[in-house]
This record gives structure tokens, sequence and C-alpha cells, in this order.
């Protein structure tokens, strides 16, 4: 063995074996992973704030949103329906109230869109506002705004006043209330704003051819007035405001034809024409559209839509008087020989003998007639039950209503009836074996 350069020592024993190849590639596989996992986890979390972050702010955008959605539509649709009745009686405060409604339109489409805006803006939403509220509600409350102090250059978010204002006029306005007080003061100073609001507080209740009226609005009564007077088969004979007094005079009182709202303080115009012993012919005139069903269901004549002309006024009316002819100008013998139902736009005389059955189809029924078209209304299966003899008619399941004397045959919970099978319903069994031991 060859001499080793001076300064050099042999190594005794045998030289070391580097790792093996496989534990080296694990070793990388396990540091890349791990850098993979760790870089996963940090995107995540990224992603997760900026997620979180962006629920923040939608959050705040639909609580902005919620705000401006504060202005109430049955106020605007009134506040249009009373500006109409002003132009068709050429009054000048017409004019003013255009002006006070465009200048909050403006503000809540335009100016609301900002998270601030500035406080005089506010203060002249609030004006517009109150302004339209006391031409709408005339002279059935006393109502009074102050503002004081300096706007100035402060901001505020738009809207975040008007909920309370609006809430005042909700709970302190009803007609059935003599003494009806809405009192606003806003008071501006150096530190901040100061909205005080007061109101008497009024009683809400759980629970109107001679024609009768019960609106909250006077503007509208008059309307309603004035339109009858262009029909002689119209006599006007009361409008009320207050459906506490207007369900005194109609327990002592018989009318043909009622014009009712809906939506009032103290009672809705549902509830109230539930209320009534004597149901006469009912039209109602409203601003809100999603009561119509409701209102088939009470087999009203017609539904107004407010502001409403005076052409859509003598459709109505002109129903009603068909209606008040057809019932009234037959015997009670005829009567009991027929069913008077509302189809479309119009009134349709069902001859009682020429059913053959009535089938349920949801918020419809479908009268089958012998040798006639069906015809279908807008009517619940219960409503129509009330209005036919039961010893002549029977309900034999959820869907379907027979004449006892047309029914040929019962086999096996089937009804035979010129040739159509009708099934019998579970709940209604009794019901139908009662009627054939009672015959026999």
């Amino acid at each position: 063995m060859p001499p080793l350069p001076p300064g050099m020592q042999r190594a005794e024993g045998p030289f070391p074996h580097p790792p093996p190849l496989a534990t080296f590639v694990f070793d990388e596989f396990r540091r890349h992973l791990y850098l993979f996992f760790t870089a996963i986890f940090f995107s995540f979390l990224l992603k997760t704030r900026e997620h979180l972050s962006q629920l923040k702010e939608d959050k705040l955008k639909a609580e902005l949103s919620l705000l401006k959605a504060q202005i109430n539509p049955h106020f605007l649709f009134n506040t249009l329906n009373s500006i109409y009745i002003l132009s068709v009686k050429k009054d000048s405060r017409a004019s003013d109230a255009i002006i006070n409604l465009s200048g909050l339109m403006r503000y809540v489409i335009k100016d609301a869109n900002d998270y601030t805006i500035s406080l005089q803006k506010e203060i002249e939403y609030i004006t517009n506002y109150v302004e339209l509220q006391k031409a709408r509600l005339h002279d059935t409350a006393h109502i009074r705004f102050d503002c004081s102090g300096e706007p100035g250059n402060k901001q505020v978010a738009p809207l975040i006043l008007i909920t309370y204002i609006e809430n005042a006029f909700k709970y302190g306005i009803n007609p059935d209330v003599d003494d009806c007080i809405v009192e606003i003061t806003l008071q501006v100073t150096d530190t901040g704003i100061l909205l005080h609001t007061f109101n008497k507080k009024v009683p809400i209740s759980s629970l109107a051819n001679t024609t009768g009226i019960v609106d909250d609005e006077p503007l509208t009564l008059e309307l309603i007035e004035a339109y009858c007077k262009n029909f002689n088969f119209l006599q006007f004979e009361k409008g009320f405001s207050k459906t506490g007094v207007a369900l005194q005079y109609l327990e002592k009182n018989t009318i043909d034809l009622l014009f009712l709202d809906i939506n009032m303080p103290a009672m809705s115009g549902i509830d109230f024409y539930k209320s009534l012993h004597y149901k006469p012919m009912l039209i109602f005139t409203t601003s809100y559209s999603e009561y119509a069903l409701e209102s088939y269901e009470l087999d009203a004549v017609d539904y107004l839509l407010k502001p409403f002309t005076l052409s859509r006024f003598e459709k109505a009316v002109s129903k009603a008087n068909d209606m008040y002819n057809l019932v009234h100008h037959a015997t009670v013998a005829e009567q009991s020989k027929y069913l008077m139902v509302k189809v479309d736009y119009g009134i349709v005389k069902v001859v009682l003998a020429d059913i053959l059955f009535i089938e349920g189809l949801d918020n419809y029924l479908k009268i089958h007639l012998q040798n006639h078209t069906p015809v279908v209304v807008r009517m619940t299966m219960k409503a129509l039950m009330e209005k036919l003899n039961e010893k002549e008619f029977i309900r034999v399941h959820r869907s379907y209503i027979v004449p006892v004397s047309r029914i040929e045959s019962v086999k096996q919970k089937i009804i035979t009836i010129a040739g159509e099978e009708i099934p019998v319903g579970k709940n209604y069994e009794d019901d139908v074996k009662a009627i054939f031991k009672f015959n026999a």
C-alpha cells in the first residue's frame, strides 16, 4: 500500500456507506408533500378570509337595500291614488303632491345609493314624506314636523331615520279614532342628531240598489261618491272612514253593494266583511294585488286596484248591476234552481239540474254540465258547498262534488255518473253510505 502524503492519516476500518436511494426519495417526497399541503392550507385560509370579507360587504349592501325598501309600497300606491283624485277634482294640491313625490323617489332611486348622504338631503326627504302623508290623510289627523339646527356638512346613512317616522304614522293613524296625533321633532346639534316622534297609539282590532263605502282615505270616499253619480242605477247611501261606525250602521241598515278597502288600520277589509251578518255584494278597492285570490273566496264582484279610472269603475258596477237584476228579478222558486258564479269578468247562471259533477283543480272548480261546455270558476270547494243544498249535493272526495240525483251506481268506492268514474275518498265514505241509506 503506497504511503500517504505528509499530514494525512489512513482511516481505520471500512468506509461509511451512503444512505439508500429509496430512503432519500421518501424523505424528498415527504418534504414536498408537506410543502404542498401547507400551500393548500394557506390558500384555503386566504380564500375563506376573502369569502368572509365578501359576505360582510354583501350583508352591508343587503342592510342598505333593506333600508331603501322601507318605503311602504302601500304608501306609494295610496299616494298615487290621492294625486289622481286631486287631479280629477282639479285641486291645486295635486301639483304640490307630484313635486313632493318626485323628490322622494329621486332621493330613494338616485341619492340613496351611496353609503352616506348629506343630512340636508335626508331632511328634505323626510319633509316630502310628511307632506305627502298630510295630502293623503287630509284632516283625519293632526300632523306636525319641526326641524331645528343647521345640517351643515354633516353626513348620515341614507334612510336611517325614516323607519321611526313610518312607524309613527303606522301605529298613530286610525280613522276610527277622532284625535290621531303624529308629531315629529328633529334637532341638529354640534355633536349629533336628536329625533323625537310622538303619537297616540291607536287600538288595532283583531278583526260597507243602495251603495256604501268603507275606506280609511277621505279622498277615495269622495272619488267613489262622485263616480256613483254617473250611473242612474246607483244610489249612494253612506261613506265611512271608520270601520267601527260602519259596522254599527250596517247592523241596522241594509245596502245592496259595498265598496271596501282591504288594508285599514283598525280592521282589514276582509275581516270586516266576514264579520257582517248580512253580506251585500262586494267590490274591493285597494292598492294591494295579492289579495285577489281571497276576494274570489268571498265572492267579490270585482277587485279595483287604486288608482282606478271612471271606465274601470263602470265595468265593476255594471257587473254588480247585472248580478242584482239576475237575483232580484227572479222568484224564490227560480233562484233555487240555479247558481250564480263569476267567470272571468262576468257572471254566469248555472242551472243546478244541468250539473253532472264538480271537479276541484287547485284554486279553481270545473263544473261539468250536461250538453254544455264545462264552466271554470275561481272558488274553493268549501265556498261552493255553502251555496248548494246539502240534500241535493254531496262531497264525495276532496276534489269532487256530485248531485245525488245523478249517481247511477256505487261500486268498490267508485261512483258512476254519465259514464264518468268518480272516486269516493276515505273521509267521505260514511257520508255516501248515509245518503243511500236515507234514500232507501
